[in-house]
């Protein structure tokens, strides 16, 4: 579907999904800063060094991006989590991340779990927002309803792939 939009259209979706992010759900994607339009002189140059340890200066006024807490892998996170006996709590913040998501009417196309979720401690962070659309169709309880079930089967899905030993019957 990608390949068919036009790139502009792509940039539109993500540049609104940045902003949708940034003012409704800034905690549950642990986003820090948005910078998603060029500027001049807002911005300081970034020291970055290459493989090689040439130096170079980024001009980050000139660049889109934005800047997110680093949180620990989620697959990496949940497989420690069992091996100490201690996944009901991650579970249960992954529940509750997206309880307050689907409360402000935001829905995510893109259900993949293990690369797109993440956790800070024992909170569980939404990492990739790049296709959340905001609505307020999603705010009427079958929709919140259907988005949750998207996500947890998802979730079922990789617990019985590579933790199946978790599994209640």
């Amino acid at each position: 579907k990608k390949k068919s939009r036009p790139n502009h259209v792509l940039k539109d979706i993500d540049f609104d999904a940045c902003l949708t992010a940034y003012r409704l759900a800034r905690e549950e994607t642990a986003l820090l800063y948005i910078h998603l339009l060029p500027t001049v002189n807002l911005l300081p140059k970034l020291p970055i060094k290459d493989p090689i340890v040439r130096r170079f200066y980024l001009p980050l006024d000139r660049y889109v991006f934005v800047l997110q807490k680093r949180v620990d892998p989620f697959q990496e996170t949940l497989f420690k989590a069992s091996r100490e006996n201690e996944l009901p709590p991650y579970l249960s913040a992954f529940f509750s991340l997206l309880e307050k998501r689907v409360a402000k009417g935001i829905y995510n196309k893109d259900p993949a779990v293990v690369s797109n979720f993440g956790f800070l401690g024992k909170t569980a962070i939404e990492l990739d927002f790049g296709r959340y659309v905001e609505h307020p169709d999603f705010l009427k309880p079958s929709f919140q309803k259907l988005e949750k079930e998207k996500f947890v089967g998802e979730l079922r899905e990789w617990i019985s792939r590579e933790l199946p030993h978790e599994l209640v019957a």
